[in-house]
């Protein structure tokens, strides 16, 4: 969510094709940090379903 946020933000002041390259870039970053796989094992081991996050 956080490259998310930065990708809005850097966008607006950049032409469109180099704001998709930026999407891209930092979405990048975020699957290869990990974390995406480490997310999506909370959510399968019942994380964050019917709003428990315990």
């Amino acid at each position: 969510m956080l490259g998310d946020r930065r990708s809005a933000y850097e966008a607006a002041s950049l032409p469109f094709d180099r704001a998709m390259a930026r999407e891209f870039e930092l979405g990048l970053a975020t699957i290869e940090s990990g974390e995406t796989l480490k997310g999506a094992a909370r959510f399968a081991g019942g994380a964050g379903r019917h709003g428990r996050f315990k």
